[in-house]
C-alpha cells in the first residue's frame, strides 16, 4: 500500500487544485526578517511553486509517484516542499479526513473498475481550466467497466 499512498501524493503534489491556498489577514503589525508586514495584510502561499521547484523536485513536470518512496519501498513521512494541506495552525483541518477518503476511495475505485482512454492517449495533458482561486483540470473523457 506504499505505492498507493506515494500515487496519492504525486497527484497531490501536481493537482494544485487551489494553487494559492486559502488567503489569511495579519491580526496585527508583524515583522518578519526585517520585512514590515501592517495589520490587515493578506498572505498567499503559492502552492505551485513549492511544488513545482526543481530545487526539491527532479523534473517537476513528470509524475513519478517514486519520489514519495525510500528505496525500501516504505513512504516517505517527511517532505520538504509538500505541503499539500499548507502547514502551520492554519494547516487544513479536514487532512486526515481527506487522506482517509482519497486512500478508500482510489482502492476500492482500483479493485472494482477498470479505466480506459476514448482518445488512445495514455492520460490527459496536465493542463487546468481554472482561475486564480481554483484550478479544477480539464474535462477528459474515459470508460470505466466494472471488474467480474
Amino acid at each position: 500500500m506504499p505505492y498507493t499512498q506515494a500515487f496519492i501524493m504525486e497527484v497531490q503534489r501536481l493537482a494544485n487544485l487551489i494553487p494559492f491556498g486559502l488567503a489569511h489577514l495579519a491580526t496585527e503589525d508583524t515583522e518578519v526578517a526585517s520585512y514590515r508586514f501592517p495589520k490587515g495584510t493578506t498572505f498567499l502561499a503559492n502552492m505551485w511553486s513549492f511544488h513545482m521547484d526543481p530545487k526539491f523536485w527532479p523534473d517537476p513536470e513528470k509524475f513519478d509517484p517514486e519520489r514519495f518512496l525510500n528505496p525500501d519501498g516504505s513512504i516517505k513521512t517527511k517532505v520538504p516542499s509538500f505541503l499539500p494541506f499548507l502547514l502551520g495552525k492554519r494547516q487544513c483541518l479536514g487532512e486526515s479526513l481527506a487522506l482517509m477518503e482519497l486512500f478508500l476511495f482510489l482502492t476500492i475505485f482500483m479493485q472494482k473498475f477498470t479505466f480506459r482512454t476514448t482518445t488512445g492517449r495514455p492520460h490527459p495533458k496536465a493542463e487546468a481550466v481554472g482561475n486564480f482561486i481554483v484550478n479544477p483540470p480539464k474535462p477528459y473523457q474515459f470508460l470505466v467497466e466494472e471488474r467480474n
